[in-house]
């Protein structure tokens, strides 16, 4: 997880605890940024009680469009499983074989990366933003 620390340091020095202060992060799982808010902190406490709020939890379109390339990626995956054992395991004889599975593969996550669905989840989930 990378942090914004600039915002992050304004969050933590900033003395008006009525001021809402909020620093932004981006997580591993999606590109786009969530945002967590500091709540109840004045200029005398040293650690700030931050609540996130995912996009997640507000966004369906969002919670789709993660669900999708998560399983792209897990496609991936089990492609990569089946190249190495191509390269290292199988025998000469099943080389056909093999190229059509890995064929097939490639056909099914070439389908589900570039599905039409996912461009209008990404412009939904920007819009939820």
């Amino acid at each position: 997880m990378r942090i914004n620390r600039a915002a992050l340091l304004a969050c933590l020095v900033q003395s008006s605890a009525s001021f809402p202060r909020t620093f932004a992060f981006a997580s591993n799982s999606a590109a786009l940024t969530t945002k967590a808010t500091c709540r109840n902190m004045s200029s005398t406490q040293t650690d700030a009680t931050c609540t996130p709020e995912l996009l997640e939890d507000k966004s369906s379109a969002y919670k789709e469009l993660v669900t999708k390339l998560k399983l792209v990626t897990q496609l991936r995956r089990a492609e990569a499983v089946l190249d190495y054992d191509r390269t290292i395991f199988m025998p000469e004889q099943a080389a056909e074989e093999r190229g059509l599975q890995l064929a097939a593969m490639a056909e099914v996550i070439h389908e589900k990366a570039t599905d039409k669905k996912i461009g209008e989840l990404i412009e939904a989930s920007l819009k939820d933003l």
